[in-house]
């Protein structure tokens, strides 16, 4: 495996699809004996952070890898890490690499909302939340398409993915959990709501505050969000037919 895994920044492996090629580039791919991975290739830094990274920052792919290990020591799911790899040129860090096992669950992005099922996956991932936050987690890109979901007994489980963002603390105030929820906007109203209205009765919270605190994070297209996320709070706690 470390011979195909040092090949990589040569190309020698087979694409099987591309998730993304814009700043940087995330593909499935298949290394020899059949094994499926993700393959995330990091864009060239600036020449400042090309020093930076060469001489006292860790780069992205090398934070990508330890912090996958240590959301698993602190009992989270996400993309197993494989390896990651540093290139350099002329003395100087050029390109990241940071390969992980392919994760072959549904995004919470493709959930369809409706039904008591979708419901109780939403209920499920508040739940997810705030374990997260209790043990210190910050994850300042939490949005739908950066979480896998499957069920595992009668309960649903999650996995991040895209984890770069994350910060490690030993509190994590209420406005720091409030801009958690900042970046579940692809969330319609509905959803989202289901979610703060869980995570605050688990946190013995305010919900219609939490709420509120949220929408107005969120900002984007502020009259009809708060609207339409005021009437589903209401629908939630039983104070709307």
């Amino acid at each position: 495996m470390q011979q195909e895994i040092r090949k990589i920044p040569a190309g020698d492996y087979r694409i099987l699809e591309t998730y993304c090629d814009r700043r940087n580039t995330v593909r499935k791919i298949e290394l020899a004996g059949g094994r499926i991975f993700v393959l995330k290739q990091y864009k060239r830094p600036t020449r400042l952070n090309q020093f930076a990274y060469t001489l006292f920052r860790k780069s992205k792919a090398r934070r990508a890898y330890e912090y996958a290990l240590r959301l698993q020591q602190l009992g989270f799911e996400t993309a197993a890490p494989v390896a990651y790899l540093e290139i350099s040129r002329h003395g100087l860090f050029h390109t990241g690499y940071f390969l992980s096992e392919f994760i072959a669950h549904p995004l919470l992005s493709t959930l369809q909302e409706g039904d008591e099922e979708s419901r109780k996956i939403l209920e499920d991932f508040a739940a997810f939340i705030v374990e997260m936050h209790e043990k210190g987690v910050f994850n300042l890109d939490m949005n739908p398409g950066n979480v896998f979901f499957y069920k595992s007994g009668e309960k649903y489980r999650f996995a991040l993915i895209d984890i770069n963002r994350i910060r490690f603390c030993r509190h994590l105030t209420r406005n720091d959990c409030v801009e958690v929820f900042k970046h579940l906007d692809n969330l319609p109203p509905p959803a989202l709501s289901v979610v703060l209205v869980r995570y605050a009765e688990l946190r013995q919270w305010n919900p219609q505050i939490l709420c509120g605190a949220v929408m107005l994070r969120q900002g984007f297209n502020l009259p009809r969000r708060i609207k339409t996320g005021f009437r589903s709070l209401l629908s939630h706690l039983g104070l709307r037919k």
